[in-house]
């Protein structure tokens, strides 16, 4: 499966819908296209629960700055979507709170400007990692859609890259082995 042709075809499909409209057999395609992106990005043993957003989230370790209330943060973009990102930060604005957002493209040093509004906070004490906020895009200018999309077919493709690369078998070393010694481990 060509992870990154079946979302180019879910962006093109997207911006028409966000755009003049599309056709009922567009729509089912996009429809279509959208769980099967969904699906290889969550897996398939995640719970399934009702889905909120118009576009599949990819994971992703984009950095970003953005300005609300006149202060400029430094963040983590931790999922992207066509439609918006989460945003980790141990300090989120409130929901309802408009942003400026520069996503950063560190392969080729370009710069995405969005603006955007904040629709969900996590403050996760249990998960450091989790804390953030959910950022839609509004107002984004057709050249800025472009960027995004061309982006999130990127950080796709990418992501299944990762997938299917296995991840190395890792020996457990018994304690008091050489290993374990080394690592500050006790022996008997």
């Amino acid at each position: 499966m060509n992870v990154t042709a079946l979302f180019r075809e879910y962006a093109r499909l997207d911006l028409m819908r966000a755009g003049d409209g599309i056709s009922i057999p567009q729509f089912e395609r996009w429809s279509r296209l959208k769980d099967v992106l969904e699906h290889r990005f969550r897996g398939p043993h995640a719970q399934r629960r009702p889905e909120r957003r118009s576009s599949p989230r990819i994971p992703t370790r984009l950095h970003c700055t953005y300005a609300s209330c006149d202060e400029l943060r430094k963040a983590s973009i931790r999922d992207l979507a066509t439609g918006g990102v989460f945003i980790q930060t141990v300090s989120p604005a409130p929901i309802g709170t408009p942003l400026e957002l520069r996503i950063h493209i560190e392969e080729s040093g370009a710069e995405i400007e969005v603006q955007g509004s904040v629709v969900s906070t996590n403050y996760c004490p249990e998960q450091p990692g989790a804390r953030g906020m959910g950022v839609r895009f509004e107002m984004v200018t057709r050249e800025a859609i472009e960027a995004i999309s061309d982006l999130f077919a990127r950080e796709a493709a990418r992501e299944a890259r990762r997938q299917a690369t296995p991840e190395p078998e890792r020996s457990e070393a018994p304690e008091g082995t050489p290993e374990t010694k080394a690592a500050g481990g006790a022996s008997a």
